[in-house]
Protein backbone atom coordinates (compact mmCIF):
# COMPACT_ATOMS: atom_id res chain seq x y z
CA UNK A 1 0.00 0.00 0.00
CA UNK A 2 1.59 3.20 -0.96
CA UNK A 3 1.06 7.23 -0.28
CA UNK A 4 -1.70 6.48 2.39
CA UNK A 5 -0.02 8.52 4.40
CA UNK A 6 -1.10 11.77 2.29
CA UNK A 7 -4.45 10.31 1.76
CA UNK A 8 -3.62 10.14 -2.12
CA UNK A 9 -2.76 6.74 -4.20
CA UNK A 10 -1.33 7.09 -7.43
CA UNK A 11 -2.21 3.79 -9.69
CA UNK A 12 -1.04 3.41 -13.53
CA UNK A 13 -0.96 0.95 -16.17
CA UNK A 14 2.08 2.49 -17.72
CA UNK A 15 -0.81 4.44 -20.34
CA UNK A 16 -2.69 5.72 -17.91
CA UNK A 17 -2.30 7.49 -14.41
CA UNK A 18 -4.83 8.01 -12.09
CA UNK A 19 -4.88 9.56 -8.41
CA UNK A 20 -7.71 8.93 -6.22
CA UNK A 21 -8.52 10.96 -2.82
CA UNK A 22 -9.06 8.54 0.03
CA UNK A 23 -11.56 8.80 2.51
CA UNK A 24 -9.79 10.19 5.99
CA UNK A 25 -12.23 12.04 8.43
CA UNK A 26 -9.98 15.49 9.11
CA UNK A 27 -7.88 15.58 6.11
CA UNK A 28 -9.60 13.96 3.59
CA UNK A 29 -10.38 16.32 0.37
CA UNK A 30 -14.11 15.11 0.65
CA UNK A 31 -15.41 15.65 4.06
CA UNK A 32 -18.86 16.36 3.15
CA UNK A 33 -22.37 14.70 3.88
CA UNK A 34 -23.66 14.07 -0.18
CA UNK A 35 -20.88 11.98 -2.00
CA UNK A 36 -19.69 8.73 -1.38
CA UNK A 37 -16.34 9.50 0.04
CA UNK A 38 -14.77 6.49 -2.00
CA UNK A 39 -13.25 6.12 -4.89
CA UNK A 40 -12.98 9.95 -6.35
CA UNK A 41 -10.76 10.13 -8.86
CA UNK A 42 -9.07 13.54 -8.44
CA UNK A 43 -6.64 13.48 -11.69
CA UNK A 44 -6.82 11.24 -14.96
CA UNK A 45 -3.77 11.62 -17.37
CA UNK A 46 -3.46 9.32 -20.78
CA UNK A 47 -0.67 10.44 -23.40
CA UNK A 48 -0.40 14.10 -22.47
CA UNK A 49 -4.18 14.88 -22.18
CA UNK A 50 -5.72 15.18 -18.77
CA UNK A 51 -9.45 14.89 -18.28
CA UNK A 52 -10.56 15.52 -14.85
CA UNK A 53 -9.92 19.18 -12.41
CA UNK A 54 -11.57 20.98 -9.76
CA UNK A 55 -14.86 21.58 -10.92
CA UNK A 56 -15.16 25.12 -9.04
CA UNK A 57 -13.03 27.78 -8.61
CA UNK A 58 -13.17 26.91 -4.69
CA UNK A 59 -12.64 24.30 -2.62
CA UNK A 60 -14.19 24.05 0.98
CA UNK A 61 -13.57 19.68 1.82
CA UNK A 62 -16.96 20.44 4.35
CA UNK A 63 -19.23 21.45 1.92
CA UNK A 64 -21.34 18.83 0.35
CA UNK A 65 -21.30 19.66 -3.71
CA UNK A 66 -17.36 20.57 -3.60
CA UNK A 67 -16.47 16.49 -4.75
CA UNK A 68 -14.39 16.36 -7.75
CA UNK A 69 -13.89 13.74 -10.74
CA UNK A 70 -16.14 10.50 -10.21
CA UNK A 71 -17.99 11.38 -7.24
CA UNK A 72 -20.94 9.37 -6.53
CA UNK A 73 -23.95 9.58 -4.48
CA UNK A 74 -27.08 7.44 -3.02
CA UNK A 75 -30.08 8.82 -2.90
CA UNK A 76 -33.89 8.48 -4.75
CA UNK A 77 -35.33 10.87 -7.16
CA UNK A 78 -38.98 9.13 -6.65
CA UNK A 79 -41.98 11.24 -5.64
CA UNK A 80 -42.63 9.39 -2.60
CA UNK A 81 -39.63 8.00 -1.69
CA UNK A 82 -37.40 8.21 1.60
CA UNK A 83 -33.58 8.97 0.07
CA UNK A 84 -32.16 7.79 2.62
CA UNK A 85 -31.80 4.77 5.21
CA UNK A 86 -33.72 5.12 8.10
CA UNK A 87 -34.54 9.16 7.82
CA UNK A 88 -38.41 8.59 7.88
CA UNK A 89 -38.48 7.60 11.14
CA UNK A 90 -35.73 9.65 12.84
CA UNK A 91 -36.76 12.43 15.34
CA UNK A 92 -35.06 15.42 14.80
CA UNK A 93 -31.18 15.02 16.63
CA UNK A 94 -31.26 11.25 15.67
CA UNK A 95 -29.05 9.48 12.87
CA UNK A 96 -30.12 8.44 9.59
CA UNK A 97 -27.36 6.57 6.76
CA UNK A 98 -25.43 8.23 3.73
CA UNK A 99 -24.38 5.31 2.29
CA UNK A 100 -20.83 5.83 1.88
CA UNK A 101 -20.35 8.43 4.26
CA UNK A 102 -22.06 7.56 7.71
CA UNK A 103 -24.38 8.22 9.81
CA UNK A 104 -25.86 11.90 9.89
CA UNK A 105 -28.16 13.93 12.06
CA UNK A 106 -31.51 15.01 11.25
CA UNK A 107 -32.74 18.48 11.69
CA UNK A 108 -35.30 20.55 11.90
CA UNK A 109 -36.65 20.17 8.23
CA UNK A 110 -38.94 19.80 6.05
CA UNK A 111 -38.24 17.25 4.10
CA UNK A 112 -34.04 15.87 3.24
CA UNK A 113 -32.26 18.06 1.10
CA UNK A 114 -29.49 16.61 -0.94
CA UNK A 115 -27.10 19.39 -1.21
CA UNK A 116 -27.48 20.80 2.65
CA UNK A 117 -24.45 20.36 4.30
CA UNK A 118 -25.31 17.93 7.59
CA UNK A 119 -23.55 16.95 10.46
CA UNK A 120 -22.00 13.64 10.38
CA UNK A 121 -22.45 12.29 13.61
CA UNK A 122 -20.44 8.57 13.17
CA UNK A 123 -18.11 8.20 10.39
CA UNK A 124 -18.09 4.92 8.16
CA UNK A 125 -14.87 3.65 8.79
CA UNK A 126 -12.83 2.13 5.65
CA UNK A 127 -10.90 -1.10 4.67
CA UNK A 128 -8.51 0.21 1.76
CA UNK A 129 -6.43 -2.35 0.03
CA UNK A 130 -3.96 -0.42 -2.91
CA UNK A 131 -1.93 -1.81 -5.85
CA UNK A 132 0.06 -0.75 -8.86
CA UNK A 133 -2.90 -0.68 -10.92
CA UNK A 134 -6.10 -1.19 -8.79
CA UNK A 135 -7.58 -0.37 -5.26
CA UNK A 136 -10.50 -1.30 -3.38
CA UNK A 137 -12.47 -0.02 -0.87
CA UNK A 138 -14.94 -1.39 2.02
CA UNK A 139 -17.87 -0.13 4.34
CA UNK A 140 -20.16 -2.24 6.44
CA UNK A 141 -22.13 0.34 8.66
CA UNK A 142 -25.73 -0.67 10.45
CA UNK A 143 -28.29 2.16 11.77
CA UNK A 144 -30.26 -0.81 13.70
CA UNK A 145 -31.91 -3.90 12.68
CA UNK A 146 -33.50 -2.25 9.80
CA UNK A 147 -31.00 -0.59 8.01
CA UNK A 148 -27.32 -1.43 7.47
CA UNK A 149 -24.89 -2.83 4.69
CA UNK A 150 -21.71 -3.38 3.09
CA UNK A 151 -20.25 -1.62 0.48
CA UNK A 152 -17.88 -2.07 -1.88
CA UNK A 153 -15.87 -0.15 -4.85
CA UNK A 154 -12.93 -1.51 -6.87
CA UNK A 155 -11.03 1.10 -9.12
CA UNK A 156 -8.92 -1.08 -11.68
CA UNK A 157 -6.90 -0.30 -14.80
CA UNK A 158 -6.52 -2.60 -17.60
CA UNK A 159 -3.16 -3.70 -18.65
CA UNK A 160 -2.04 -2.19 -21.73
CA UNK A 161 -4.79 -0.31 -23.00
CA UNK A 162 -6.61 3.33 -21.90
CA UNK A 163 -9.16 1.51 -19.74
CA UNK A 164 -10.19 1.49 -16.53
CA UNK A 165 -13.26 -0.08 -14.80
CA UNK A 166 -15.04 0.90 -11.60
CA UNK A 167 -16.99 -2.52 -9.88
CA UNK A 168 -19.49 -1.89 -7.30
CA UNK A 169 -21.12 -3.87 -5.00
CA UNK A 170 -23.70 -3.11 -1.88
CA UNK A 171 -25.51 -6.04 0.19
CA UNK A 172 -28.32 -5.12 2.51
CA UNK A 173 -27.32 -6.15 6.26
CA UNK A 174 -31.05 -4.62 7.23
CA UNK A 175 -34.22 -6.59 7.70
CA UNK A 176 -35.94 -3.35 5.58
CA UNK A 177 -35.80 -3.55 1.49
CA UNK A 178 -33.20 -1.65 0.91
CA UNK A 179 -34.75 1.01 -2.45
CA UNK A 180 -32.05 3.76 -3.25
CA UNK A 181 -30.36 5.51 -6.75
CA UNK A 182 -27.04 5.34 -7.64
CA UNK A 183 -25.39 7.82 -10.03
CA UNK A 184 -21.74 8.91 -10.79
CA UNK A 185 -21.58 13.58 -11.13
CA UNK A 186 -18.61 12.66 -13.53
CA UNK A 187 -16.93 15.58 -13.33
CA UNK A 188 -14.87 16.23 -16.62
CA UNK A 189 -13.05 19.23 -17.65
CA UNK A 190 -10.38 17.85 -20.94
CA UNK A 191 -7.19 19.60 -21.15
CA UNK A 192 -7.96 22.23 -18.36
CA UNK A 193 -10.35 23.74 -21.04
CA UNK A 194 -13.09 25.52 -19.76
CA UNK A 195 -16.75 24.55 -20.85
CA UNK A 196 -17.81 26.18 -24.15
CA UNK A 197 -18.58 25.52 -27.87
CA UNK A 198 -15.46 23.06 -27.86
CA UNK A 199 -17.66 20.48 -26.21
CA UNK A 200 -19.63 17.76 -26.87
CA UNK A 201 -21.37 14.88 -26.00
CA UNK A 202 -22.68 11.60 -27.68
CA UNK A 203 -25.38 9.43 -27.15
CA UNK A 204 -26.48 6.33 -28.56
CA UNK A 205 -30.03 7.68 -28.96
CA UNK A 206 -31.29 11.10 -29.97
CA UNK A 207 -31.92 12.63 -26.57
CA UNK A 208 -34.84 14.82 -25.79
CA UNK A 209 -34.87 17.76 -23.54
CA UNK A 210 -37.47 17.63 -20.27
CA UNK A 211 -37.82 21.30 -20.51
CA UNK A 212 -39.72 22.53 -17.18
CA UNK A 213 -41.77 25.19 -17.01
CA UNK A 214 -39.91 29.25 -17.33
CA UNK A 215 -36.73 27.24 -17.88
CA UNK A 216 -34.51 28.57 -21.33
CA UNK A 217 -31.54 26.67 -21.99
CA UNK A 218 -28.93 29.09 -23.38
CA UNK A 219 -26.14 26.39 -23.08
CA UNK A 220 -26.72 23.46 -24.17
CA UNK A 221 -28.56 22.28 -27.51
CA UNK A 222 -28.93 19.05 -29.49
CA UNK A 223 -28.18 18.16 -32.95
CA UNK A 224 -29.40 14.30 -33.84
CA UNK A 225 -27.34 12.19 -30.96
CA UNK A 226 -25.25 14.81 -29.75
CA UNK A 227 -25.99 17.59 -26.72
CA UNK A 228 -23.81 20.51 -27.46
CA UNK A 229 -22.43 23.52 -25.73
CA UNK A 230 -23.77 26.33 -27.88
CA UNK A 231 -22.20 29.09 -25.41
CA UNK A 232 -19.06 29.48 -24.09
CA UNK A 233 -19.54 29.84 -19.93
CA UNK A 234 -17.97 33.33 -18.84
CA UNK A 235 -19.40 33.25 -15.11
CA UNK A 236 -18.03 30.58 -12.55
CA UNK A 237 -21.23 30.68 -10.67
CA UNK A 238 -23.79 30.07 -13.49
CA UNK A 239 -24.44 26.33 -13.37
CA UNK A 240 -27.29 24.67 -16.36
CA UNK A 241 -28.70 21.50 -16.42
CA UNK A 242 -31.51 19.63 -18.31
CA UNK A 243 -33.12 16.10 -17.51
CA UNK A 244 -33.26 13.79 -20.57
CA UNK A 245 -35.57 11.52 -21.96
CA UNK A 246 -35.12 9.17 -24.81
CA UNK A 247 -33.70 6.59 -24.07
CA UNK A 248 -34.98 3.06 -23.39
CA UNK A 249 -34.58 2.48 -19.37
CA UNK A 250 -34.69 -1.48 -19.92
CA UNK A 251 -31.96 -1.52 -21.69
CA UNK A 252 -28.14 -1.06 -20.31
CA UNK A 253 -26.78 -0.58 -23.96
CA UNK A 254 -27.99 3.07 -23.85
CA UNK A 255 -26.62 3.63 -20.90
CA UNK A 256 -23.12 5.21 -22.00
CA UNK A 257 -21.72 8.63 -23.44
CA UNK A 258 -18.83 10.50 -24.74
CA UNK A 259 -17.57 13.28 -23.66
CA UNK A 260 -14.88 15.15 -25.97
CA UNK A 261 -13.01 18.23 -26.27
CA UNK A 262 -13.14 18.75 -30.01
CA UNK A 263 -10.27 21.24 -30.06
CA UNK A 264 -8.52 18.91 -28.50
CA UNK A 265 -9.14 15.52 -29.69
CA UNK A 266 -9.67 14.18 -26.11
CA UNK A 267 -12.40 11.87 -25.08
CA UNK A 268 -13.73 10.22 -22.13
CA UNK A 269 -15.92 7.39 -22.88
CA UNK A 270 -18.59 5.72 -20.36
CA UNK A 271 -20.37 2.99 -20.31
CA UNK A 272 -22.43 0.75 -17.48
CA UNK A 273 -24.07 -2.95 -17.00
CA UNK A 274 -27.13 -1.82 -15.56
CA UNK A 275 -30.06 0.28 -17.30
CA UNK A 276 -30.48 3.76 -16.36
CA UNK A 277 -33.85 5.03 -15.27
CA UNK A 278 -33.47 8.86 -15.39
CA UNK A 279 -30.18 10.84 -16.55
CA UNK A 280 -29.43 14.67 -15.92
CA UNK A 281 -26.88 16.49 -17.75
CA UNK A 282 -25.38 19.81 -15.76
CA UNK A 283 -22.92 22.06 -17.14
CA UNK A 284 -20.47 25.34 -15.47
CA UNK A 285 -17.85 27.13 -16.66
CA UNK A 286 -15.17 24.14 -15.10
CA UNK A 287 -17.02 21.28 -15.62
CA UNK A 288 -19.36 18.78 -17.80
CA UNK A 289 -21.36 16.29 -16.32
CA UNK A 290 -23.59 13.03 -17.71
CA UNK A 291 -25.16 11.16 -14.26
CA UNK A 292 -27.31 8.40 -15.77
CA UNK A 293 -29.06 6.76 -12.52
CA UNK A 294 -29.27 3.41 -12.23
CA UNK A 295 -32.40 1.86 -9.52
CA UNK A 296 -31.27 -0.71 -6.93
CA UNK A 297 -33.91 -2.38 -4.46
CA UNK A 298 -32.19 -4.93 -2.26
CA UNK A 299 -33.79 -7.45 0.13
CA UNK A 300 -32.37 -8.50 3.21
CA UNK A 301 -29.19 -10.79 2.63
CA UNK A 302 -29.29 -9.74 -0.98
CA UNK A 303 -26.20 -8.07 -2.75
CA UNK A 304 -26.54 -5.78 -6.25
CA UNK A 305 -23.32 -5.72 -8.18
CA UNK A 306 -22.85 -2.67 -11.02
CA UNK A 307 -19.78 -1.79 -13.16
CA UNK A 308 -18.80 1.36 -15.07
CA UNK A 309 -16.71 1.21 -17.86
CA UNK A 310 -14.16 4.10 -19.11
CA UNK A 311 -12.07 4.71 -21.52
CA UNK A 312 -9.86 7.96 -22.75
CA UNK A 313 -8.39 8.49 -25.76
CA UNK A 314 -7.57 11.04 -28.92
CA UNK A 315 -9.19 11.33 -32.15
Amino acid sequence: MKNLSEHIVKITNGIVNIEVALPHNSEGYYRGSRFDWSGLICSLEYDGHTYIEPPFSYHNPLDSSCAIGTCEEFRACRPGVPDLLGYPEAIVGEGFIKIGVGIVGKPVEPCYNFDANYNILTFGTWDIVAADNSITFKQSLSLNEHHGYTYEKNIALLPNSAKFIIDHSLTNNGDDNLWINHYCHNFIRIDGEFIGTSYRITLPYQPIFDIQPNQKLQYLGKDGFSVNVIKDYVDDYEIEGVNILGFDTENALQNSFVIENLRTGAYISVKADRPAVCNFIPCGKRFISVEPQIEMNIKKGETFKWSNFYEVGVR
